[in-house]
């Protein structure tokens, strides 16, 4: 039936799928506070009032993308048609709405409202088809919101105090330190090492871009920065990379059409004087799979900071990045099997102190196979083994330190500190220092002084 559909209830089907699935939004009436059935992490329920039998689509999706800190206006604008539940036609629409999203939403119609009811432990599994159709049929139907969200990424150069700009002549360097962040991190994991970076007088710029999407199409993007830096008089750089970070970089100076191997003689690129690669998962992650719809989460820090843009979750990538985070993924083998440029000095930067123990791994698995459908119990079960693995496996909580390894480099570092603790504070205000900053400080400053 899914054919059938005309355009508008397709697209409303498939975005109601993608923006129910935000984690730590609960159950809403959109009519006040009324609430039916109970609301948990696998199951949402919504209550949508009609008017005379009138579903007003656009104030539907918009009232579900504000629980996800989107901008539910401006979607509002955006959808303008109603659905008539009274006759025949209308209920036919939303039967087919119901069918397109495969059994992830059901309704109850009543008098004067219509009931929701979200299954997000079936969205989770068939997110990834259901998160890329969604991406490409809003860039095709919105194309001013998926021009609006690309604006976000690329490079920006950090200057004195909090002060920003963008890469221009007048901004950059000679020679620029690039920071290059990994997944679902919302702008946060350099914040404890750009200041004492600026304050020392080094030239600090840091690439932002969708961070799930697949790896190689956040290197072409990097990529494409790193010519615009080159054509602004940008001669050399320094790449320091947290997580999936280093993978892009990696990626982007072995991939023939790049680097290459080459770490300078370029014409259209820096050179690269030093790699930092902090945590970097270069043999993979087997948490890569139970990456649940956390690209919401970043979307609701840039909405709370006035950041938010319409769509903004969607056009974040649809979850191809987990694919290349696996160990042995098609990505990883391709990337291991060739070599680093050998005139290239590297330093990694791993965490031995992981929050995973048993002890906290057999009470959560408890719960979830107490609340959990039966059939997510083969999830749960390789979530319970990849758990365990972390936990008998020294790392920082998400990579272990074997992960973290690459043969030929020697310059190999490890400090206490879990994933993210090592390179930055949690809590604002907070003066301690971790522990990967000092030794990131230590190798720059080596390389300026050699340089002098």
């Amino acid at each position: 039936m899914q054919h059938r559909m005309n355009r508008p209830v397709r697209l409303l089907s498939v975005l109601l799928a993608l923006l129910i699935s935000a984690p730590g939004v609960s159950g809403a009436a959109v009519d006040g506070d009324d609430q039916i059935g109970p609301t948990n992490e696998l199951v949402r329920t919504m209550v949508i009032p009609l008017d005379d039998g009138q579903l007003d689509v656009g104030l539907l999706v918009g009232e579900i993308a504000d629980q996800v800190g989107l901008d539910g206006d401006a979607i509002s604008d955006h959808i303008t048609w109603r659905i008539n539940l009274n006759g025949r036609v209308g209920r036919a629409q939303l039967a087919l709405l119901e069918s397109a999203t495969h059994d992830i939403m059901t309704t109850q119609i009543q008098p004067d409202r219509l009931i929701i009811t979200f299954d997000r432990a079936k969205l989770r599994r068939r997110s990834r088809n259901v998160r890329k159709y969604i991406r490409e049929l809003i860039t095709a139907r919105f194309p001013e919101a998926a021009a609006a969200y690309a604006e976000q990424y690329g490079t920006v150069v950090h200057l004195t105090g909090d002060a920003r700009a963008p890469v221009s002549k007048d901004s950059v360097s000679p020679d620029m330190i690039v920071l290059v962040h990994g997944m679902d991190d919302p702008g946060k994991v350099w914040r404890s090492l750009i200041p004492p970076l600026v304050k020392e007088g080094f030239a600090v710029c840091e690439f932002g871009y969708p961070d799930d999407q697949p790896i190689a199409d956040s290197t072409a993007l990097f990529i494409s920065q790193l010519t615009e830096m080159r054509s602004l008089g940008v001669s050399s750089i320094t790449l320091v990379a947290h997580s999936m970070g280093a993978l892009v970089c990696r990626e982007a100076l072995t991939n023939q059409a790049y680097y290459d191997g080459k770490t300078a003689g370029l014409d259209t690129l820096p050179s690269v004087n030093r790699l930092i690669m902090v945590a970097p998962p270069n043999q993979g992650s087997q948490l890569a799979r139970f990456r649940f719809a956390a690209e919401i989460r970043d979307q609701m820090v840039h909405g709370l900071s006035g950041d938010g843009v319409l769509f903004g979750s969607i056009f974040d990538g649809a979850g191809e990045a987990k694919f290349d985070l696996l160990p042995h993924s098609d990505f990883l083998t391709t990337l291991n099997a060739r070599s680093m440029p050998t005139d290239l000095p590297i330093t990694i930067i791993a965490g031995d102190v992981s929050p995973v123990t048993v002890g906290r791994i057999e009470p959560l698995i408890h719960v979830l196979r107490e609340a959990a459908p039966d059939d997510l119990a083969e999830s749960i079960s390789e979530l319970d083994r990849a758990l365990r693995g972390l936990a008998q496996e020294f790392g920082d909580g998400v990579v272990t330190l074997e992960s973290t390894r690459l043969d030929g480099v020697d310059d190999y570092v490890i400090v206490p500190g879990n994933h993210i603790t090592m390179i930055r504070n949690v809590r604002s205000g907070n003066e301690r220092i971790p522990p990967a900053v000092p030794i990131i400080l230590d190798r720059l400053r080596r390389d300026r002084a050699t340089d002098r």
